[in-house]
């Protein structure tokens, strides 16, 4: 069982991706709201992925938070979530490595498959190349 860190400033989003993640059976998720939270929980324990969103609220990004998580868990796989896709943000995703990026809303069942997805690369030790969908 995977040990997921999903943030998001929005309630309703996080609450309802700990939803889907216990709804089936396969991954704990935790949540953190803040960037602050989302560190702290990063140094209280160990996690498998990180499902985070673009941008947090004061615009905090979420490649910052995701690269202050990783300090504890550099190979950490990350997934990024938003509802505004550029040129600029997918270069920014793209310079990211283990990382996809997942459009809001995004389909349920896409967003399992990357997740199961990511956690394969990082238990197999693949090196994917990071991807938009």
């Amino acid at each position: 069982m995977a040990n997921i860190l999903v943030v998001d400033d929005e309630r309703i989003v996080r609450e309802s991706l700990l939803s889907l993640l216990h709804s089936h059976g396969r991954h704990s998720g935790w949540a953190a709201g803040t960037a602050e939270e989302a560190r702290e929980m990063a140094q209280s324990q160990s996690f498998d992925l990180l499902l985070i969103d673009w941008m947090l609220s004061d615009n905090v990004c979420g490649l910052q938070v995701a690269s202050l998580v990783r300090e504890s868990t550099p190979s950490l796989p990350v997934i990024f979530l938003s509802g505004l896709i550029s040129s600029d943000l997918q270069s920014q995703v793209g310079s990211f490595r283990r990382s996809w990026f997942l459009s809001k809303p995004c389909d349920f069942m896409e967003l399992l498959r990357t997740i199961e997805l990511a956690l394969q690369l990082e238990t197999t030790g693949g090196n994917n190349e990071p991807e938009v969908v």
